[in-house]
């Protein structure tokens, strides 16, 4: 039952992103209907879609990959800590000093540098603002789980 609320937040989300045929540069169509809870991976051109749409400002757990350009590194900062989200961001770049002024000022718990983003056993995860209370993952997010009690 979970995975259905799942993909109905997703279809709702691109529902309410009210999207024309000129802002879905791909949706995968596959050749034989899919079984489960299936999602089309969808490409959508955000130059055109309005700051306040859900598809920019919420964050959607589906295969919606939401592409923006922008005029300078600190535009798409602003752009990027534009939503009350905070989970994760994707910087690719060849040049130093934009990697880190993005990583310094772009509000996330994880920054990932010319990859995707992906979590490890052993490194802490977890977002900012509402993207998540706390840390999993890593020693910082074992003692988030750990309740300690002194004893005198």
């Amino acid at each position: 039952m979970a995975r259905e609320n799942l993909q109905q937040q997703v279809l709702d989300q691109l529902k309410r992103g009210e999207l024309d045929s000129q802002q879905i540069r791909f949706k995968y169509i596959p050749k034989t209907p899919p079984q489960g809870y299936f999602i089309a991976p969808h490409i959508i051109d955000a130059r055109t879609l309005h700051q306040n749409n859900p598809l920019l400002i919420e964050e959607v757990f589906g295969p919606i990959a939401i592409c923006d350009s922008f005029e300078s590194t600190d535009d798409a900062i602003e752009k990027a800590n534009r939503t009350t989200f905070g989970l994760a961001a994707s910087i690719w770049s060849n040049d130093p000093a934009t990697v880190n002024a993005c990583i310094k000022h772009i509000e996330c718990g994880t920054v990932a540098i010319n990859k995707a983003v992906h979590s490890a056993f052993d490194t802490p995860f977890g977002g900012w603002k509402q993207s998540g209370i706390g840390l999993e993952l890593g020693i910082s997010g074992a003692i988030s789980f750990t309740r300690f009690k002194a004893i005198q």
